[in-house]
């Protein structure tokens, strides 16, 4: 489906939703790695044309230091693991966000793999959006009134992150090919894939 397609069929869903409440929308989107979550999120804003809280699930990552003292066994640096993010902040911030308060969210540096010391004031909004992998898991979702999937085939996953990843953290191809075959690709299917089926409307990017 066209991508103008796409979001013209959002917005009807969401204008639905809309009219429905007097309290902030919470609209959650998650998908695979490489799915182009970022791309519908800023067309589905530019689109909205009305104030957006933006919250990327990637700022609540805890940071490799902590990884390695609180991950599950055998999972110590999984990115990919439910456990390597702070999905109990994140919770606590959606919460006073739909009470109109400002929060202040965690900035990750992917540079390091830590939370940085800075934060970023988040403003109140009609529309709220929780954007990145760990957005339709149960502790996220049950917060959220329009819960959105973005998926695309392996293979365009793949070339997607090579590109990302070149430019991120300048890995060799054959070891972001490895890298998202053996670790990020499985994780996602063991511990996303089955929330992200739940969810209201599924975008096949």
């Amino acid at each position: 489906m066209h991508s103008n397609s796409i979001i013209h069929e959002l917005m009807h869903a969401l204008h639905r939703k809309l009219t429905m409440k007097d309290t902030p929308l919470v609209v959650t989107i998650s998908g695979p790695s490489g799915s182009g979550k970022t791309t519908i999120v800023h067309e589905l804003i530019d689109a909205l044309d009305m104030p957006v809280a933006l919250v990327h699930t990637d700022d609540y990552y805890i940071g490799k230091t902590r990884m390695k003292a609180e991950m599950p066994q055998g999972e110590a640096l999984n990115f990919d693991h439910p456990a390597s993010i702070d999905l109990a902040k994140l919770a606590r911030d959606i919460v006073s966000l739909q009470a109109n308060l400002i929060i202040s969210s965690p900035i990750y540096d992917m540079a390091t793999s830590e939370p940085t010391a800075q934060t970023r004031v988040v403003q109140p909004a009609g529309v709220i959006i929780i954007e990145g992998i760990a957005a339709n898991l149960d502790e996220i979702r049950s917060h959220s009134d329009f819960s959105i999937c973005v998926t695309a085939p392996l293979e365009e996953r793949i070339r997607r992150c090579i590109t990302r990843d070149n430019t991120r953290n300048l890995r060799e191809e054959h070891e972001v090919i490895a890298h998202f075959t053996h670790v990020v690709a499985p994780s996602y299917d063991i511990y996303f894939k089955h929330a992200d089926e739940q969810a209201d409307f599924i975008v096949r990017n």
